[in-house]
């Protein structure tokens, strides 16, 4: 096994998450604000901190915890509180293709089964119309790596260089 090699996932344009963030940040605050006399004391008062604190940190991890490492036999992806592992065999490098998402309807992302998904980031899992599973770092629609997988499920990745993934995939299916 080699050591792994991380593959740079395109930062996505926080601008609008950003604006997200903030508010859920001063909704968090408003709540502790107008709850204040209600809460003063007790466990009320406890939870209501521990949310203030945990929504926004959970809002942070889902944006900034981005990804791609290929170890020579399997490929780790970590999109916010999602992760996949999958076996380099298990992968058609031959089959995959970068595509703009905003003008090829075929690989649309669709409804979100567990991840994030906010305007410039999509993270986790989701389902294309036709029910085909994802599993989605997307931070850049319009250059998108489609790898499919043999089990029918796409793996959705914006890599700075997605040849590089491809090219180091190809080796390991070339040494097996």
């Amino acid at each position: 096994m080699s050591a792994p090699r991380e593959f740079a996932v395109t930062p996505p344009d926080l601008r609008l998450p950003a604006l997200i963030f903030a508010l859920v940040l001063s909704a968090c605050v408003g709540a502790l604000v107008l709850g204040w006399g209600e809460f003063r004391s007790g466990m009320a008062l406890w939870l209501m901190l521990a949310t203030i604190v945990f929504v926004p940190v959970l809002v942070l991890v889902a944006l900034f915890r981005r990804k791609v490492t290929f170890d020579g036999q399997t490929l780790h992806v970590a999109a916010g509180i999602n992760q996949t592992r999958v076996a380099a065999g298990m992968l058609s490098p031959g089959e995959a293709r970068v595509v703009d998402l905003a003008t090829n309807a075929e690989y649309r992302l669709g409804v979100k089964s567990f991840g994030t998904s906010m305007p410039g980031y999509h993270a986790g899992h989701f389902r294309q119309v036709r029910g085909r599973k994802v599993f989605a770092l997307v931070t850049d629609k319009h250059r998108v790596l489609v790898l499919p997988e043999r089990d029918g499920r796409l793996l959705m990745l914006s890599l700075d260089k997605p040849q590089a993934l491809l090219d180091a995939l190809q080796r390991a299916a070339g040494r097996s």
